[in-house]
């Protein structure tokens, strides 16, 4: 392999480092290099064997077929050493498949059989990259049976690539760790006028945008406690903390989104509440649990929709503008044009040239347009 592809490689590696969506391309081209077909980042709780992965060119089952059924079930004799001392005397090895188990008796195990044979997995290679807790972290690549075993000058590449992957791996936990305050300014939640609340798996708060700020403040449905989000009751706090936690999972196929709702003394109405994971495909952590963004809909608090927003969509005049967002708020035509300081007529006038420019004809249909154009978190 030439310097410049080395290079490209590296560059990949502590690109990915910073940038955690450059991730895949550099499984790739760590593949190439190897002469792989596939690679994968792997990190995996050496206790229950369960964890989860980044993978390029893998079919898309490989990952969940593994930590779900085959994880506790490799042949190596490896695995029988207890989890903590896996993990306290974790050596960064670069090992092959077949330095354990010969070849010949790994093909006959139900392991190869089942599992990596049926994905077109033959031989593979894993370099070791950190250890956290009980966690491990790996960087694993794989070759078809059309192909020999990893040999040299293949290992003495993996030899020569492995500490600026470590390096690279290391550095982007810390950069990983920062990611959920970087998705809540990238999405925009603070300017939301739902509250909207990013907590990790056990419902820890991590950010709070400032509606949900003021929901707390006024003891509206939700607060924290412990440093964890919760409810007014234990019931609603414990169904609450179970649909975070499911949409937290360990394993990426196993999150999933929920709804419930919450009462609040200071409410007439009930609250809703929708709990979904937060976007993480690109993420490569093994220390920080999977985020989750929580919204709550107060359906009584107020809405006020931005003039600006709906002259840029609508193209709509400063005037026309001010009518449509008083008549949102609840505004019958006559209550507008009294708070507003011009007269009814020209209001009317107004909604007119609105419903013109907006392709409505109801004052009902106005205002549902306006709840989905001006609101982009109503939920």
């Amino acid at each position: 392999m030439d310097e410049a592809s080395v290079g490209r490689v590296l560059d990949l590696a502590y690109g990915a480092a910073v940038d955690p969506e450059l991730w895949p391309g550099f499984l790739e081209a760590f593949a190439d290099a190897m002469g792989g077909a596939s690679a994968a980042l792997v990190w995996q709780d050496q206790r229950s064997r369960r964890g989860q992965g980044l993978a390029a060119r893998l079919d898309p089952g490989v990952l969940p077929t593994y930590f779900g059924a085959f994880a506790t079930r490799h042949p190596s004799q490896r695995w029988q050493n207890s989890p903590r001392d896996r993990v306290r005397h974790f050596v960064p090895h670069i090992v092959a498949d077949d330095d354990a188990m010969p070849k010949a008796e790994l093909v006959r195990t139900p392991f190869y059989n089942e599992f990596m044979r049926p994905f077109g997995l033959h031989s593979v290679l894993r370099l070791g990259l950190t250890a956290h807790g009980d966690d491990a972290a790996f960087l694993m690549v794989s070759r078809t049976a059309q192909k020999d075993r990893f040999g040299e000058p293949a290992l003495g590449l993996a030899r020569r690539l492995h500490q600026h992957v470590i390096r690279a791996f290391d550095l982007g936990q810390k950069v990983v760790a920062q990611q959920p305050r970087r998705l809540a300014g990238e999405a925009g939640l603070a300017a939301s006028p739902h509250a909207l609340f990013v907590v990790e798996a056990d419902g820890r708060v991590l950010y709070a945008n400032p509606a949900a700020e003021a929901l707390m403040t006024a003891r509206i449905g939700v607060g924290v406690v412990g440093g964890r989000l919760s409810a007014a009751s234990s019931r609603a706090t414990q169904q609450l903390h179970g649909l975070i936690a499911r949409a937290g999972a360990a394993t990426p196929w196993e999150r999933r989104g929920g709804a419930m709702t919450l009462i609040s003394l200071a409410r007439r109405l009930p609250i809703p509440v929708s709990v979904a994971p937060l976007r993480a495909e690109a993420s490569v952590a093994i220390r920080q649990a999977p985020t989750v963004l929580v919204c709550v809909n107060d359906l009584e608090t107020p809405r006020r929709l931005s003039e600006e927003r709906l002259r840029d969509i609508f193209g709509l005049s400063p005037a026309e503008a001010r009518v449509a967002a008083a008549l949102f708020e609840g505004d019958t035509p006559r209550e507008a044009a009294e708070r507003l300081g011009i007269s009814f007529y020209t209001v009317r006038g107004h909604l007119v040239r609105i419903f013109e420019k907006t392709g409505v004809s109801r004052q009902a249909e106005l205002t549902k347009l306006l709840a989905a154009a001006g609101d982009p978190w109503m939920i």
